[in-house]
């Protein structure tokens, strides 16, 4: 499915195709966790050109299979509700008072 993403917006011409070419490939080069997936899946479609790296194990390449891809929205509430937890400013925020805090942020949006 990313590759499929992936080179459809390839495909698309014009200056505006190339600026999301040119952005796709900064992307891919920054993240290091990209290039293993996509190892991974190759492997598991049964390529036999590409090798796992020495720390991946077959195991780990095979509870991959079925790992999610998260949202940009996922990745954002995360950050917002992290970057508050990890501040410098909560010197007395105990493990007990954490999970309450989760939970109540997390919710927050229902009501």
């Amino acid at each position: 499915m990313v590759q499929n993403v992936i080179s459809s917006m390839q495909s698309i011409p014009g200056t505006k195709g190339s600026e999301i070419k040119n952005k796709m490939l900064q992307l891919q080069k920054k993240n290091k966790g990209f290039k293993l997936m996509i190892q991974i899946i190759k492997v598991l479609t049964g390529d036999n050109n590409v090798t796992l790296p020495q720390d991946v194990s077959p195991s780990i390449a095979t509870d991959l299979k079925n790992s999610p891809t998260t949202s940009v929205d996922v990745e954002r509430s995360f950050s917002i509700l992290y970057k508050t937890i990890i501040t410098d400013r909560r010197t007395n925020f105990t493990p007990e008072n954490l999970e309450k805090y989760i939970i109540v942020h997390s919710f927050k949006n229902i009501v």
